[in-house]
This record gives structure tokens, C-alpha cells and sequence, in this order.
């Protein structure tokens, strides 16, 4: 199963989470970019067979974790990679594997929870994603179960 959240914790600081059978990686992002936007347009071009490569870049001032999902050949899983672009700890941090469809819904679901007054107040240089998070169900409720 694929747990996705995005949390506020401060004034234009978000920590988001993504967790599948017992891997799981937590990253920090900045008001600088707009990351569950760009989370949610990601999962959307990869999970609708847009793109063979999505990537999203979650910046920190100066430091990035760049997320790049790619989806596996011939089959209806995507692999999710983390990796710091800070060239003093270069590489991968974490590779998983999943469902397009878990990933696809994790994420809707992770998306629906955020409480919106929040959002806005704490995360006020990014409108809430509701377009986005309502395309993200139009592409889940196509994609095969297994």
C-alpha cells in the first residue's frame, strides 16, 4: 500500500512523505516551489502514459531532493527515485516501486486531506490544487487495479 502526505508544519514549509511497503522517504520543501502542484501534475503525466519520465523538484534554499518516476515496460507499475542534487551528498536516497494505481490514488488521497484554510494561510504562494487533484481521479479511475 502507497501512503502519501504533504504536511504543513510552518509558514511556507511543507514536509512531504511517500511510504510503500515498508520503504519510505521524507523530504522538506520550500515555499520557493510549488511542490504538491507539481506532485500532483507529475503523477498525473506518468500515471496517463503522458510521459516515460516525470520529475519534480522539491527545493529547500539552496538544497533540492529531485523525485523522477518512471513507469516500468509492459507493465502497470512505476519505479520512484529520490536523490539530493547538493553536489556535497550526491546519489540516490531511496528507490521504490508501486502501482500507478496506488500511486495514483495516494496521492489524490493525501491531496483531499489537506486542510484548505490551512493551505492557504500557511502555504500562501501556491493556490490550492483542486484542478489538478480533480484530474488526478479522472486518470485513477482508468488505470487497471493490478
Amino acid at each position: 500500500m502507497v501512503k502519501f502526505e504533504f504536511r504543513i508544519y510552518e509558514y511556507g514549509w511543507a514536509e512531504i512523505c511517500f511510504q510503500h511497503d515498508g520503504d519510505s522517504m521524507r523530504v522538506t520543501a520550500s515555499y520557493v516551489s510549488e511542490a504538491l502542484t507539481e506532485t500532483l501534475k507529475a503523477v498525473i503525466r506518468i500515471c496517463a502514459a503522458q510521459s516515460q519520465m516525470a520529475e519534480v523538484d522539491y527545493r529547500r534554499e539552496p538544497e533540492v531532493t529531485r523525485l523522477t518516476m518512471t513507469p516500468q515496460k509492459g507493465r502497470s507499475d512505476v519505479r520512484l527515485r529520490f536523490e539530493e542534487l547538493d553536489e556535497s551528498r550526491p546519489g540516490p536516497l531511496v528507490e521504490m516501486a508501486c502501482l500507478r494505481r496506488e500511486l495514483a490514488n495516494a496521492v489524490r488521497v493525501g491531496a483531499v486531506g489537506i486542510d484548505r484554510a490551512t493551505f492557504a494561510e500557511e502555504w500562501p504562494y501556491e493556490p490550492f490544487p483542486a484542478e489538478e487533484i480533480a484530474r488526478l481521479a479522472a486518470v485513477e479511475e482508468t488505470l487497471p487495479e493490478f
